[in-house]
């Protein structure tokens, strides 16, 4: 039988909990009337001594219970807004996150194709100047098989251009 009744009340009291302006309107009405539920808590009166005792806490004004209701209402119909604009707050941080990203890797991805185009600039300029060299190296062999060339310009070229000539370098 007591256990019907407990539940009867967790039940009532979990609903009216639940209950937006229900629930606020208690929270508020508590908050305003603070002192009465410490005094109810608290105090070691019993029977009409606390009651006597309560009457003198308990305001029973219009506004007692008009600014509670006030309050409860305002909250109940201004939460769920507030709710939605820090939902969309989240959301725009959020985005900016994302665009910040996809930006940085935007930025990473530029100066990977800078360095790939600056890398087949180089290989063809290499390439060239290969060809270049082979050319005027065909042509001190022909000037110096018919003699116009001296062995000591051979020489110097060779140090100067023969490690180019001789190996094939990858440049980065």
């Amino acid at each position: 039988m007591l256990d019907n009744v407990k539940e009867s009340i967790q039940h009532s009291i979990r609903e009216r909990f639940s209950s937006p302006i229900l629930g606020s309107f208690t929270f508020f009405l508590v908050i305003f009337h603070w002192r009465t539920v410490v005094l109810i808590f608290s105090h070691e009166a019993k029977g009409e001594a606390l009651i006597t005792e309560l009457e003198r806490f308990w305001p029973h004004s219009f506004k007692s219970y008009i600014l509670p209701i006030i309050f409860a209402l305002l909250y109940s119909f201004t939460y769920p807004y507030l709710r939605m604009f820090y939902a969309l707050f989240l959301q725009r941080v959020r985005l900016l996150q994302i665009k910040n990203e996809l930006a940085s890797e935007l930025a990473i991805a530029e100066a990977q194709n800078k360095i790939e185009e600056r890398k087949l600039v180089i290989e063809n300029s290499t390439r060239e100047l290969k060809q270049y060299l082979k050319i005027v190296e065909s042509r001190l062999d022909a000037d110096l098989a018919g003699g116009k060339v001296s062995s000591d310009v051979v020489q110097r070229f060779e140090q100067k251009f023969g490690k180019m000539l001789k190996h094939d370098y990858e440049v980065l």
